[in-house]
């Protein structure tokens, strides 16, 4: 699960996927102009598209993600959230009658 102040595990998808913008000058020195943190997946010509799809598929087999990752994840998030919901009920009513018996 990928969450703020939740430490990265076996179970973590986190990944980004960043766009370096490269120029090479004349001596074929790469130098960087800018890294997009969003990078465009806009597809206006087919080179364009073969280039970004090839791009995922690599990125997803580098990550090893099977489709069974997802659903697995998935039921993770629904376990967690209804842990998350039934740990607090009652919490109230409890809290309300404690605070009764001290007056």
């Amino acid at each position: 699960m990928c969450r703020p102040g939740v430490l990265p595990t076996s179970e973590s998808v986190c990944f980004e996927l960043l766009g370096f913008d490269i120029l090479i000058d004349k001596k074929l020195k790469p130098w960087i102009l800018e890294v997009n943190r969003c990078p465009s997946f806009d597809v206006n010509r087919q080179i364009e598209f073969d280039i970004k799809i090839k791009l995922l598929y690599e990125t997803f087999d580098l990550l090893r993600f099977r489709s069974s990752d997802r659903k697995k994840s998935i039921d993770i998030e629904k376990t967690e959230a209804q842990r998350r919901l039934y740990s607090n009920i009652g919490k109230d009513t409890n809290d309300q009658t404690n605070e009764l018996n001290k007056m």
